[in-house]
């Protein structure tokens, strides 16, 4: 459903003056008085007086200069209120922007699909992208491979990829998300993980804690809003415990959210650089999609333009209206169907494909939309993520 945004009505400024409208009746005013005076002059009282004449030029000036001051401060009173009430309307928008644009720094992303391929080049126009379109797809370098030493193998990865930007950390919880089918070893994946990530980082204390595959907007909009954010590192991992036939493809994210100090909202100044950021996502359906899509344009994308859509688990009919509503004949986004590339989508989708746009979105900067809808869903989530440094307002 949309934001409870207000539709505020449009400030009419009062219109100038017009000579034309009031020239008549300035006209009559000081002819009326003028007639009054030479009414109201006695009887056979000489009219070649000083008294006589500035009576007869002054009450009609006197009269038009009142009329006039009137007129003129009634239209400035109605300039106020109109200027007034347009700053107050500026600053509820800029209140409702901020609040639309609020998001959490990212300090790293990694992404990892069953083939080895570059996700930040994913995004490319011409790129030649893989084709697992219905069919589940394991990573490729843990064929006749034992389940335990997988497990080793993709945890080894994550660490590798995330090393440089742990370092400097004392201590860190770190949110295991699993599928249903691994979060049945769930003890084993919290002390293999724990292991791997203090073995290669030295002095950093590690808290992990797995959970069952969460609800990725239900995760986010729950930590956007919290002032004096620590650092979390979150690893989600849908993976398969043996090479039976498999209802999705294996994929790993690893998301670094970066420390948030207390006071961000007014200051809006973060200790470390961020490679992006997730903003607030919002719950869609097809007969708000429209309406929902005008309100991330206008409130978190402008003045900047979406550079591509990210779809998964989504039906060919909501993708075509999504990229429908979008796409313009000025602006033209690339849209990527994830469930093509990667093959049939797990229960961590949402953190998937937000991990590809982030990752992307490393060398091609640029605004990008995410949209997933979850298995046994009728809603959609969507979720925009920039690239690089933003401020919030």
């Amino acid at each position: 459903m949309p934001w409870p945004i207000p539709k505020l009505i449009t400030i009419q400024r009062p219109n100038p003056i017009s000579l034309r409208k009031w020239l008549p009746a300035v006209v009559a005013v000081a002819a009326g008085c003028a007639v009054a005076v030479l009414k109201l002059w006695p009887s056979g009282k000489s009219t070649q007086t000083a008294l006589f004449w500035g009576l007869l030029i002054g009450a009609p000036t006197a009269a038009v200069c009142l009329l006039f001051g009137w007129r003129l401060n009634r239209w400035e009173q109605e300039q106020l209120i109109a200027e007034e009430s347009q700053h107050e309307k500026k600053r509820i928008e800029t209140l409702w922007r901020n609040w639309c644009r609020r998001n959490l720094p990212i300090a790293e992303v990694a992404v990892f699909l069953p083939q080895k391929v570059d996700a930040a080049k994913l995004g490319d126009a011409d790129a030649e992208l893989p084709v697992n379109t219905n069919r589940s797809a394991g990573f490729d370098w843990t064929k006749d491979k034992p389940v335990e030493q997988r497990r080793k193998d993709l945890l080894g990865f994550i660490v590798t990829r995330l090393r440089d930007g742990l370092s400097g950390l004392h201590e860190i919880a770190l949110t295991l998300i699993l599928d249903e089918a691994s979060f049945a070893d769930q003890a084993t994946w919290e002390a293999e993980t724990k292991e791997a990530f203090e073995q290669a980082l030295k002095g950093v204390d590690f808290n992990v804690e797995a959970v069952l595959a969460t609800d990725c907007a239900k995760w986010i909009a729950g930590h956007i809003d919290v002032d004096g954010l620590p650092a979390r590192l979150v690893v989600a991992i849908q993976s398969w415990r043996g090479e039976e036939e498999q209802v999705f493809s294996e994929a790993a994210a690893a998301i670094l959210f970066a420390s948030r100090p207390a006071g961000f909202a007014r200051e809006g100044a973060l200790s470390a650089p961020v490679v992006g950021h997730v903003l607030r996502p919002v719950t869609t359906g097809e007969e708000t999609l429209k309406d929902d899509l005008s309100q991330i344009v206008a409130m978190q994308v402008a003045p900047d333009k979406l550079t591509h859509v990210w779809l998964t688990g989504c039906s060919e009919a909501f993708g075509t209206a999504t990229l429908t509503a979008l796409n313009s004949p000025e602006n033209k986004v690339i849209d990527r169907l994830v469930d093509s590339i990667i093959g049939l989508p797990g229960p961590l989708r949402g953190w998937i494909a937000l991990s590809i746009a982030l990752e992307m979105g490393k060398s091609l900067p640029g605004p990008q939309l995410v949209v997933w809808r979850d298995a046994g869903r009728n809603s959609t989530q969507m979720c925009v993520v920039a690239s690089g440094e933003m401020d919030e307002n």
